[in-house]
């Protein structure tokens, strides 16, 4: 209804009240004028809620000067940063873990003069080390000291301080305090006087620690480039990009809200000495003004490029086999067995980890993938073939180092080039995983079944973080640079990394935890220097991925293995390649100019691995949902010890042996059984956030499969989980914004391997404020015979009305249309008497939310 009135109507009916009342009203002495007065009060709260709902207390959270480490900040494009001024706070956090072997934190270029305090304090294994350098300068002064203690150092405008937390024993974690604080500046000593605590480093040394926090080890390079992890919305993406084009770069490609950025003013830097140092401190500046550009969160890193000799395993010159046996081999295996040809007479290593044994008992599984990140699969080797996932994908952006005529592409065929360039390493890999098995030909896999998607992350160049990166988010399901999203049912439950990295990026160690939180089992290779480790081999020192060293033939460490704290397992690794004590694996080769599929020997940790990989895998068939803590306890307590007694450096828990790992998981495996730790949830009217667990009542692995509505819902609660193994936090989110004031109560379904659990969740939005005034006036039908604007407390008075019977009429044009009375908003129309005196029961009448 239009709110306003006809005066010419509302004066011609006020002129002939002298005759008779207009409206009807009659009965009035002639010319007797109404009045309506009152006091009109608004609907507050919840719409339909008779009483004020009860919702959950929200945790509110205060500044208390302290804050944690943000992993990972072990290298100087990934120091933490403090800012351009020193000033009160304390960090806690842990270093010495395989992989993490210290934490750096930095401060620069400085505003302004002063002196910095400094104290740690923690576990004995700690060391302490600051170094000071001009902005653009690669010389620094470098300070250290062992143990907690306490230190002063002075700075200058333009001066950059990088404070380091070292773990001394790579196989130990250990806690730290470390507490900084400006001090007052009265005297400012030069030099090493102003550092007292601390020990001054001489120039030699100096240099090398700072070439180590600094980056500068090979093979890997850095290139011109940064792999940014920006927002998911699309708008804040948007604007981070003009931020990023701002700062000089160019957008290069695109996965998901992954994207690489190249800077025109770096070059590819190649050598070493000063000129590395330069370079590497540029990429460091680079990241931490991106971060600074980007906001707090941002993740970002170099794009940094591994050789293909990061693979591990040895290269040489094999031959192709075609037979059914390894040159001057002999038969090794008798009885039952699959019936591939080159079993029975080339692969030892199958009998030595344990695997028939673990065949009497399962073959694996069709609903267990097996993931293999490497140079490619040979997609049409008649051994793989039949089990090589359709999804299976190539990542290598670069085409020219792809070697296969484009970039990304649905082939993740190695193409006949890398015969010389890598021996075809990932279709060996795989071989060894999951060839076909007991059909008469070639080799046995350690699985028989269930699918392989090969996945291709290494060119001729190598392998860049940022192909690494869409990887690894294809797997998760995640948008990425191929376009496709891997359905769920395709998603790999093992992931193969036989290759070496050693510094991996904020968004790669992201992924990691990602994949781990949903149960994605992972096994990865230390590498073939035969050494031993004090720095962290990545993927394999990562706490969640399976590390893996090589035995031969005899059982003994492989002499190439590395050894290191984060070795977990021994598999057979081979000692030679083209020869019986390798072990024997898909691969192809041109012989007489054709190409041919084939088979041959290999050696290295690359092949260790996918033994591991392939018991995972069986593990997981008779055991499902087997996390990796629980699959390496199976392991463990199975294997072969054949050092030290307990874990060791050189063979981690032992030798894998399949066979008693999967009958000891296949005994102790029972139902599980779902369950929640809450009845019922009421977020009221305030918490927009709360959370639940996932429990499992039963045995085994309860592990989670998929939320869903139940009935009609609102669309503004979401329900997800981080990781997905009970026990299994659910994080609940009500968006208010999204729904209409009113109270609302629905019903979710948790489907896990355990059964099904339901949860009851209700929330309530109040109506909002009044966006404009109470408008009161009295009808006559359409007719308007008066009208005013009601006080700020609601009171209301309207004279010189005509006497009779009408309606009374009050809203507030909330959506500012020019009408009173649609829906969300105030609206109130009743019938009323009009007289010569106030109506009564006017006064506190509420005028109600209209839904």
């Amino acid at each position: 209804m239009n709110f306003r009135s006809t005066p010419i109507f509302v004066a011609a009916c006020t002129l002939l009240l002298s005759v008779y009342s207009c409206g009807g009203g009659g009965g009035a002495p002639a010319g007797a004028l109404g009045i309506v007065r009152g006091k009109l009060v608004l609907q507050t709260g919840v719409p339909g809620s008779p009483t004020p709902s009860q919702w959950e207390p929200g945790t509110r959270e205060g500044s208390s000067g302290a804050m944690s480490e943000e992993e990972p900040n072990d290298q100087l494009f990934s120091a933490q940063d403090l800012g351009r001024q020193p000033f009160q706070m304390k960090v806690s956090g842990r270093v010495g873990g395989s992989g993490d072997p210290r934490d750096l934190f930095r401060w620069g270029p400085l505003d302004a003069k002063g002196r910095l305090g400094l104290g740690l304090s923690g576990a004995p294994g700690l060391r302490l080390r600051v170094y000071r350098w001009e902005q653009g300068s690669a010389q620094p002064e470098v300070f250290e000291g062992d143990g907690s203690r306490s230190a002063s150092l002075s700075y200058s405008p333009g001066q950059e301080l990088l404070v380091e937390v070292h773990g001394l024993d790579l196989g130990q974690e250990r806690g730290y305090s470390l507490q900084f604080r400006k001090e007052s500046v009265e005297t400012l000593l030069p030099g090493s006087q102003s550092n007292p605590g601390l020990v001054p480093l001489s120039h030699k040394v100096g240099m090398e620690r700072f070439r180590l926090a600094l980056d500068q080890q090979k093979p890997e390079r850095f290139l011109p480039e940064l792999v940014v992890e920006l927002s998911s919305q699309e708008a804040l993406r948007e604007r981070q990009r003009r931020a990023l084009r701002a700062m000089g770069l160019s957008l290069v490609s695109v996965g998901g809200n992954v994207e690489r950025w190249r800077d025109p003013s770096l070059a590819a830097w190649k050598g070493t000495g000063a000129l590395g140092l330069h370079s590497s401190l540029a990429v460091a500046d680079l990241c931490r003004r991106a971060r600074r550009t980007l906001g707090e969160g941002a993740k970002v890193s170099p794009n940094i490029q591994i050789p293909l000799r990061s693979l591990a395993s040895t290269m040489g010159p094999p031959l192709l086999l075609q037979g059914a046996e390894m040159p001057g081999s002999g038969g090794i295996l008798s009885g039952n067995g699959p019936n591939d040809p080159l079993y029975s007479s080339s692969q030892w290593n199958m009998p030595l980890a344990g695997f028939p044994a673990a065949w009497g008992l399962t073959h694996g599984s069709p609903r267990v993938t097996i993931a293999v990140l490497d140079t490619g699969v040979m997609i049409r080797h008649p051994d793989l073939s039949p089990r090589v996932s359709k999804w299976s994908f190539d990542f290598v952006s670069d085409a020219f180092s792809a070697g296969d005529g484009d970039g990304v592409d649905p082939d993740p065929s190695e193409p006949p080039s890398f015969e010389t360039l890598s021996l075809f390493h990932g279709t060996y890999v795989s071989g060894i995983a999951a060839a076909q098995t007991d059909n008469k030909q070639g080799v046995a896999g350690g699985t028989w079944v269930g699918k392989l998607l090969g996945l291709r992350i290494f060119g001729k160049k190598g392998s860049n973080s940022f192909d690494r990166v869409q990887a690894l988010r294809y797997i998760l399901g995640k948008t990425n640079s191929s376009g496709k999203i891997l359905p769920k049912d395709e998603r790999p439950q093992v992931v193969n990394m036989s290759y070496i990295e050693l510094f991996p990026t904020q968004v790669e160690v992201g992924l990691i935890r990602e994949m781990a939180c949903q149960n994605i089992l992972m096994a990865a290779a230390l590498g073939n220097e035969g050494q031993k480790l004090t720095q962290p081999h990545y993927p394999a020192s990562w706490p969640e991925v399976i590390g893996v060293v090589a035995v031969g033939p005899d059982g003994k460490r492989a002499p190439y293995s590395n050894m290191a704290s984060f070795a977990d397992l021994a598999a057979p690794g081979g000692l030679e390649i083209s020869g019986p004590k390798g072990v024997v694996s898909t691969w192809a080769a041109t012989r007489q100019g054709k190409f041919q599929f084939g088979y041959n020997s290999f050696l290295g940790t690359s092949v260790a691995t996918p033994h591991v990989t392939a018991a995972l895998a069986l593990l997981r068939s008779v055991y499902p949902a087997i996390t990796k803590q629980k699959a390496l306890d199976f392991l463990a307590r199975t294997a072969v010890d054949k050092g030290p007694k307990g874990k060791d450096q050189e063979y981690g828990y032992g030798l894998i042996d399949v066979g008693k790992a999967v009958a000891l998981a296949k005994s102790k495996w029972s139902a599980p059984l779902a369950g929640l730790d809450r009845a019922g949830i009421d977020l009221g009217t305030q918490v927009s956030t709360t959370s639940m667990t996932l429990q499992n009542r039963g045995g085994g692995v309860l592990q989670l499969d998929a939320i869903r509505p139940i009935g009609q819902h609102s669309g503004g609660l979401r329900l997800y989980a981080s990781c997905i193994v009970a026990p299994a936090p659910i994080t609940i989110e009500v968006d208010r914004s999204k729904v209409l004031p009113g109270r609302y109560n629905e019903r979710f379904e948790l489907d896990t391997n355990g059964g099904t659990v339901a949860i009851d969740i209700s929330y309530s939005k109040e109506i909002p404020a009044p966006k404009g005034p109470l408008l009161v006036r009295v009808l006559d039908g359409d007719r308007v015979l008066g009208e005013t604007t009601a006080t700020r407390d609601g009171s209301f008075e309207i004279r010189g009305l005509p006497l009779g019977s009408f309606r009374l009429e009050a809203g507030i044009d909330q959506n500012n249309n020019g009408k009173l009375g649609d829906s969300q908003e105030w609206y109130l129309n009743i019938p009323i008497q009009v007289r010569q005196d106030p109506p009564p029961g006017l006064s506190g009448l509420k005028v109600p939310w209209k839904r």
